[in-house]
């Protein structure tokens, strides 16, 4: 078997990458992470009884999912808060849609987040002061999956509820060869609220 230059250098970088991957591993299990239960990825061992993984498990909880909720919910609050001093309540001030379509966004933005990430807080509680041996694998990985999913849920709210974004997404993907107005042809097409 005759190995030329290139074919032994592919060899050595595979080599090198998994050697790395394992050096990778031992570390993260050294920090406190393990393979989650469907092996997709790595997360917190949960199923550690020391307790610094007790603290380090609680720190997150407050931290990742505490803080964050109380943070999302003081600004959308204010926002609200604003929007409907500045509408002064009447329901015949044209701006009056506007300022509920938020209020209703907002509410929509908190209410996803905490039913992204509320599964896996209450795994994670679960795990270190309850009894993780009674968590099946399938309810461990399906929370961990929601909540890293979240991401994409904010996006998806705006452009659903606000004008502002469905014009512009539909500006975006538009095609060149209609020169129309974009809001008259949408004002046409019924799709603005």
């Amino acid at each position: 078997m005759v190995m030329n230059s290139s074919s032994l250098k592919k060899d050595v970088i595979r080599i090198k990458g998994l050697t790395t991957n394992k050096k990778l591993n031992r570390k993260t299990k050294s920090l406190g992470y393990a393979e989650e239960a469907g092996g997709i990825a790595c997360a917190v061992d949960w199923e550690s009884r020391d307790h610094s993984m007790t603290t380090y498990i609680t720190t997150i909880f407050v931290v990742c999912f505490l803080i964050p909720l109380l943070i999302i919910s003081v600004c959308y609050l204010r926002v609200c808060m604003f929007i409907r001093k500045l509408g002064h309540g009447t329901q015949e001030n044209p701006e009056w849609t506007n300022q509920k379509d938020v209020t209703k966004m907002c509410a929509i933005a908190i209410i996803c987040f905490i039913i992204a990430w509320m599964p896996y807080a209450v795994i994670c509680l679960w795990s270190i002061y309850g009894h993780p041996d009674y968590i099946p694998n399938s309810v461990q990985i399906l929370p961990s999956l929601f909540a890293k999913s979240s991401a994409s849920y904010n996006p998806l709210i705006y452009v659903a509820l606000n004008r502002r974004f469905r014009l512009a997404i539909v500006k975006m993907f538009r095609c060149n060869n209609d020169q129309r107005p974009l809001e008259e042809e949408l004002r046409m097409k019924n799709l603005m609220c």
